[in-house]
């Protein structure tokens, strides 16, 4: 339902629409904010936290239920992160491309070229699935499809990155090492879901594997300005997938709302990061009029089949406003 039409919460209209509260489902998506940053949402509106739950309380009957097996499924889900988004080494984004023309485009979707979604479980391996994903969409593009290892590619991240013993790494790190020393197969080295007390990366590879890697190298890759929406968007309209870190706020990883439909909310003021997560831009939608910097990006996520399960873009998929980017984009990657 539109928060527009609760009378409840007329007097904060103002306020929840600055955050990207409006239109269909913005309720959904209050609700799902405010149960998993509370005391951040009542200071943001000037209530206390026990007149926001009451207030909560009271319109929750107005709102769109989720289904009861795809809560259960979300309440029992692992969502992982893995990007050490304090310390990105320098430089962490590339200068705007000022001169680039912007995409005229109005519309991206690469999903129908993407491989199935991946689980990356209960490990901090964001990264390596995020950077695999970009590439495995280009050689998709190429008529040379390869299932690559994200248990190569993060072993190679941790035994390169500084911080060996360390759950997660940078894109920074995985996108050059990946054209240096490429990846081999899914099916030489799988993956393993579950961390291994004292070997973070769980190396080393088996035989062979680092001499199969070079065979599946990109040919290149350019590191964007990570808070460009437009350099961004120029990418994916020229069908390209962007891999990209942000900041995590518990007011979206903490909604069901949100694993349920894939649609990432902006953070409320006042929240404190909780993590890094890194993804796979697969396209744009503008929305000119619709608020949060004019459109969302459509984004890969690698939390299996338990996250965006009723996204209209197809499970494991969702969308990131515009906003969210142009103002806490991390590090963006186009691989080629």
């Amino acid at each position: 339902m539109d928060i527009a039409q609760v009378s409840d919460l007329s007097s904060y209209q103002a306020k929840l629409q600055a955050l990207g509260f409006s239109g269909e489902h913005s309720l959904e998506q209050l609700l799902g904010a405010a149960r998993a940053a509370r005391p951040e949402m009542a200071s943001y509106l000037g209530v206390s936290v026990s007149a926001l739950a009451t207030t909560l309380n009271n319109v929750a009957g107005s709102s769109s239920s989720i289904p009861q097996a795809m809560a259960t499924a979300i309440s029992h889900a692992t969502y992982s992160l893995g990007v050490a988004i304090d310390f990105i080494p320098q430089p962490r984004s590339a200068p705007a491309l000022a001169a680039a023309p912007t995409s005229s485009v109005p519309e991206v979707n690469l999903i129908p070229e993407m491989p199935p979604i991946r689980d990356q479980a209960s490990r901090g391996t964001c990264v390596a699935h995020a950077a695999l994903a970009a590439y495995e969409h280009f050689l998709e593009t190429q008529g040379a499809y390869q299932d690559l290892s994200e248990q190569f590619l993060y072993w190679n991240c941790k035994r390169n990155d500084g911080i060996p013993h360390e759950e997660g790494t940078w894109l920074q790190v995985a996108v050059p090492l990946l054209h240096r020393d490429g990846c081999c197969l899914d099916t030489t080295w799988p993956y393993h879901p579950s961390p291994i007390p004292g070997n973070e990366g769980q190396g080393p590879p088996p035989g062979g594997a680092q001499i199969e890697a070079l065979n599946f190298r990109p040919y290149g890759y350019q590191q964007l300005s990570s808070t460009s929406v437009d350099d961004i968007k120029n990418e994916l309209a020229q069908g390209r997938c962007v891999a990209f870190s942000v900041p995590v706020f518990n007011s979206w990883l903490g909604s069901q709302w949100v694993a349920y439909s894939g649609d990432i909310t902006m953070p409320v003021p006042g929240e404190i990061r909780v993590g890094g997560h890194a993804m796979c831009f697969v396209g744009y939608k503008d929305l000119p009029g619709a608020g949060l910097g004019g459109g969302r990006f459509l984004l890969r996520n690698s939390w299996g089949s338990n996250w965006g399960i009723n996204s209209p873009h197809g499970v494991g998929y969702g969308t990131i406003p515009y906003a969210y980017i142009a103002k806490m984009g991390a590090e963006a990657y186009a691989i080629s």
